[in-house]
């Protein structure tokens, strides 16, 4: 006499949320002609800090006005990680700036996985210790990119357009926390193996890939990132 019981109580559909709030919808932002959709529900998680785990920085929302407003998460710096066998360790003091996903042939290839999930980061903010081995690539676009990798276990860590020293790609896999690191773009969809591309994630053809526009996007729906 349990089961219909069970089963009646089972069929009973949530009460939905408002709209707004729902976690599954995103969040568009305009971007010259284009929209960038951002997963408005960033993942809780617990910031690791030195190899310990901090506080949440999931985000909270409180009412203004009547209004119900989101707060963004908050992530504390510096962000620390490393390679597999640990004897490259880095720390990042300051914030992210955009955070892509690339299926070109060469991240592929590097990566040995289906694409890249790349951080790109201030140069001078990060910090790396430990054996590191570099080589110099061009990719099929003209331009020299210089990688580094563990000298021991030869994951790799990051990745430098010779053209722009100030900036760093830094593989998102290698953080000890990357629950953060959202992607707001997918590029080089073309040479994407057809299950890997994102459906949630605005797919941007590389000649209009602007990192200046694109940062800023992302920087408008990322965490907020501080020492404090």
């Amino acid at each position: 006499m349990g089961l219909p019981v069970r089963r009646c109580i089972y069929a009973q559909a949530p009460h939905p949320r408002p709209p707004s709030l729902h976690p599954a919808q995103p969040m568009v932002w305009p971007l010259r002609g284009m929209q960038c959709r951002v997963r408005a529900n960033r993942q809780q998680s617990e910031v690791a800090h030195g190899g310990r785990k901090g506080e949440s920085n999931s985000p909270s929302v409180h009412s203004f006005m009547g209004t119900q407003v989101m707060e963004k998460a908050k992530v504390k710096l510096p962000l620390f990680g490393g390679c597999l066998c640990g004897e490259v360790r880095y720390s990042l003091s300051g914030a992210p700036l955009l955070v892509h996903v690339c299926h070109c042939h060469d991240c592929q290839s590097i990566s040995g996985s289906a694409y890249s999930l790349t951080v790109l980061v201030p140069a001078a903010a990060l910090t790396l210790t430990g054996p590191l081995e570099t080589f110099t690539r061009t990719t099929a676009r003209g331009r020299e990119v210089r990688n580094a990798a563990c000298a021991h276990c030869r994951a790799g860590l990051t990745s430098n357009d010779v053209a722009r020293p100030d900036f760093t790609a830094l593989r998102a896999g290698t953080l000890d926390d990357a629950s953060w690191a959202v992607p707001i773009v997918q590029t080089f969809v073309r040479s994407a193996i057809p299950w890997a591309v994102i459906p949630s994630i605005e797919q941007v053809e590389p000649k209009e890939f602007n990192y200046v526009n694109l940062s800023a996007a992302w920087r408008a729906t990322a965490p907020v990132f501080s020492s404090v």
